[in-house]
Protein backbone atom coordinates (compact mmCIF):
# COMPACT_ATOMS: atom_id res chain seq x y z
CA UNK A 1 0.00 0.00 0.00
CA UNK A 2 1.37 3.71 -1.27
CA UNK A 3 1.68 5.94 1.46
CA UNK A 4 0.35 9.61 0.24
CA UNK A 5 1.43 13.33 2.00
CA UNK A 6 0.47 15.36 -0.26
CA UNK A 7 -1.15 18.88 1.03
CA UNK A 8 -4.55 20.01 -1.58
CA UNK A 9 -5.44 23.50 -1.22
CA UNK A 10 -6.80 26.29 -3.02
CA UNK A 11 -7.34 29.78 -2.07
CA UNK A 12 -10.91 29.75 -1.49
CA UNK A 13 -11.24 26.71 0.42
CA UNK A 14 -12.60 26.76 3.62
CA UNK A 15 -12.53 23.77 6.70
CA UNK A 16 -12.63 20.26 5.54
CA UNK A 17 -15.32 18.02 7.02
CA UNK A 18 -15.09 15.00 4.85
CA UNK A 19 -12.58 13.44 2.86
CA UNK A 20 -13.05 10.25 1.00
CA UNK A 21 -10.47 8.03 -1.83
CA UNK A 22 -12.32 6.73 -4.94
CA UNK A 23 -12.73 2.84 -5.28
CA UNK A 24 -9.51 3.06 -7.68
CA UNK A 25 -7.92 5.28 -5.12
CA UNK A 26 -6.59 7.29 -8.05
CA UNK A 27 -8.58 10.15 -6.79
CA UNK A 28 -9.44 12.14 -3.45
CA UNK A 29 -12.91 13.37 -2.53
CA UNK A 30 -12.96 16.61 -0.31
CA UNK A 31 -15.81 18.44 1.37
CA UNK A 32 -15.29 21.56 2.63
CA UNK A 33 -16.97 24.06 4.33
CA UNK A 34 -17.74 26.30 1.71
CA UNK A 35 -20.23 23.89 -0.15
CA UNK A 36 -18.10 22.77 -2.45
CA UNK A 37 -16.71 18.92 -3.30
CA UNK A 38 -13.42 18.71 -4.72
CA UNK A 39 -11.83 16.00 -7.01
CA UNK A 40 -8.05 15.76 -6.46
CA UNK A 41 -5.65 13.74 -7.93
CA UNK A 42 -3.81 10.81 -5.31
CA UNK A 43 -0.65 11.92 -6.64
CA UNK A 44 -1.07 15.24 -7.27
CA UNK A 45 2.21 14.99 -9.60
CA UNK A 46 0.54 12.16 -11.53
CA UNK A 47 -1.65 13.31 -14.86
CA UNK A 48 -4.91 11.51 -15.59
CA UNK A 49 -4.56 10.95 -19.32
CA UNK A 50 -4.22 7.67 -21.85
CA UNK A 51 -0.32 6.93 -21.57
CA UNK A 52 1.60 5.49 -24.89
CA UNK A 53 3.42 2.65 -24.10
CA UNK A 54 6.78 4.88 -24.60
CA UNK A 55 5.61 6.54 -21.61
CA UNK A 56 4.61 3.92 -19.77
CA UNK A 57 7.72 2.15 -19.93
CA UNK A 58 9.31 5.74 -19.03
CA UNK A 59 7.28 5.97 -16.00
CA UNK A 60 8.03 2.51 -14.68
CA UNK A 61 11.95 2.88 -15.28
CA UNK A 62 11.22 6.05 -13.36
CA UNK A 63 10.12 4.26 -10.21
CA UNK A 64 12.41 1.31 -10.18
CA UNK A 65 15.24 4.00 -10.50
CA UNK A 66 13.62 5.90 -7.50
CA UNK A 67 13.49 2.41 -5.72
CA UNK A 68 16.79 1.27 -6.09
CA UNK A 69 18.31 4.96 -5.09
CA UNK A 70 15.57 5.61 -2.14
CA UNK A 71 18.53 5.27 0.35
CA UNK A 72 20.61 7.90 -1.02
CA UNK A 73 20.40 10.97 0.98
CA UNK A 74 19.43 13.27 -1.81
CA UNK A 75 16.59 11.08 -3.35
CA UNK A 76 15.35 10.91 0.16
CA UNK A 77 15.48 14.74 0.34
CA UNK A 78 13.55 15.21 -3.00
CA UNK A 79 10.55 12.53 -2.37
CA UNK A 80 9.88 13.63 1.09
CA UNK A 81 9.60 17.36 -0.37
CA UNK A 82 5.79 18.89 -0.46
CA UNK A 83 5.09 22.22 -1.42
CA UNK A 84 2.74 23.48 1.42
CA UNK A 85 0.77 26.96 0.97
CA UNK A 86 2.98 29.88 3.23
CA UNK A 87 -0.37 30.52 5.40
CA UNK A 88 0.03 27.01 6.83
CA UNK A 89 3.97 26.48 6.89
CA UNK A 90 3.54 30.21 8.71
CA UNK A 91 1.08 28.77 11.23
CA UNK A 92 3.40 25.89 11.75
CA UNK A 93 6.14 27.71 12.36
CA UNK A 94 3.89 29.99 14.95
CA UNK A 95 2.94 26.63 16.61
CA UNK A 96 5.89 25.40 16.98
CA UNK A 97 7.72 28.95 18.46
CA UNK A 98 4.87 29.10 21.10
CA UNK A 99 5.38 25.18 21.86
CA UNK A 100 8.81 25.79 22.56
CA UNK A 101 8.13 28.91 24.70
CA UNK A 102 5.97 26.64 27.15
CA UNK A 103 8.43 24.17 27.38
CA UNK A 104 11.52 26.97 27.90
CA UNK A 105 9.24 28.25 30.58
CA UNK A 106 8.06 25.19 32.66
CA UNK A 107 11.70 24.21 32.32
CA UNK A 108 12.82 27.65 33.96
CA UNK A 109 9.87 26.96 36.60
CA UNK A 110 11.33 23.77 37.25
CA UNK A 111 14.83 24.86 38.16
CA UNK A 112 14.26 27.73 40.08
CA UNK A 113 11.77 26.32 42.30
CA UNK A 114 11.99 24.12 45.40
CA UNK A 115 12.71 19.93 45.33
CA UNK A 116 9.72 18.84 45.99
CA UNK A 117 7.62 21.09 43.18
CA UNK A 118 10.55 20.65 40.43
CA UNK A 119 9.64 17.17 39.73
CA UNK A 120 8.58 17.14 35.67
CA UNK A 121 4.43 16.86 35.17
CA UNK A 122 4.14 14.68 32.20
CA UNK A 123 2.60 16.35 29.06
CA UNK A 124 -1.03 13.85 29.62
CA UNK A 125 -0.72 15.03 33.31
CA UNK A 126 -0.72 18.61 32.57
CA UNK A 127 -3.89 18.27 30.26
CA UNK A 128 -5.86 17.72 33.51
CA UNK A 129 -7.97 20.27 34.52
CA UNK A 130 -9.40 17.83 37.83
CA UNK A 131 -9.59 14.56 39.28
CA UNK A 132 -12.42 13.14 40.79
Amino acid sequence: MEHYSDVYHTKRMQRVFSVAFTTDTRYVLSGSDDGNVRLWRAQASERSHVRSAKERTKLEYDAALKERYKHMPEIKRISRHRHVPQPIKKAGEIKKEELASIKRRDENRRRHSKKKDSRRIPQREAMIVAKE
